[in-house]
């Protein structure tokens, strides 16, 4: 999972200019950054627990989407992230 971060973290970087898929040969997950949107796509279900627990878990994104795609060896979960903004992030709760 040692390329995981990188590639989120540039993904997060980039969210706000053109769309990019930040993919290397030896990535874990495929990631693909658009403005305000990351589309991520894992193999397996402890990727997909990593990459929630790193998205989610911060506060900085919330999970709008996901699909599963294929069948047995090529299965593959799809995952959309809203990435929030200074509106949206900070809740009050009373």
């Amino acid at each position: 999972m040692g390329k995981i971060i990188p590639s989120i973290l540039r993904a997060i970087a980039s969210v706000f200019k053109k769309e990019e898929i930040l993919n290397e040969p030896d990535n874990l997950v495929l990631v693909n950054a658009q403005p305000g949107w990351v589309r991520i796509i894992c193999r397996t279900d402890d990727q997909m627990d990593n990459v929630m627990d790193r998205m989610v878990g911060r506060g900085n994104c919330v999970l709008e989407s996901f699909e599963e795609w294929d069948e047995g060896e090529d299965k593959n979960f799809i995952m959309t992230f809203r990435v929030l903004d200074d509106f949206d992030s900070s809740v009050i709760y009373n």
